[in-house]
């Protein structure tokens, strides 16, 4: 990729950005809030769906604990794995 390629990307990327955010509608959904406060919990939830103009929408996508969180270090730790040795052949 050229820079010009380079930058005409980051342009578009960026003008994406903006008409997203100009959309976008976050709520708090108070047992998520609730599970980040419980010291026996401590999850850091969110979801996402996506709603169409159609009135159609995608699933809903939960994550209670991401990746990088302590209860998933074995489970992160093979796929950051995988991720440096893709990364290294790119090379």
């Amino acid at each position: 990729m050229g820079a010009f390629e380079g930058l005409l990307r980051f342009d578009c990327t960026r003008s994406a950005h903006r008409l997203l955010r100009g959309k976008t509608v976050v709520r708090e959904n108070p047992a998520y809030s609730r599970g980040c406060l419980d010291p026996d919990k401590r999850s850091i939830a969110n979801a996402v769906q996506n709603r169409f103009r159609d009135g159609t929408h995608s699933p809903k996508v939960l994550g209670e604990y991401p990746l990088g969180y302590h209860r998933r270090r074995q489970e992160a730790k093979v796929l950051l794995w995988e991720k440096f040795e893709k990364n290294l052949a790119a090379w």
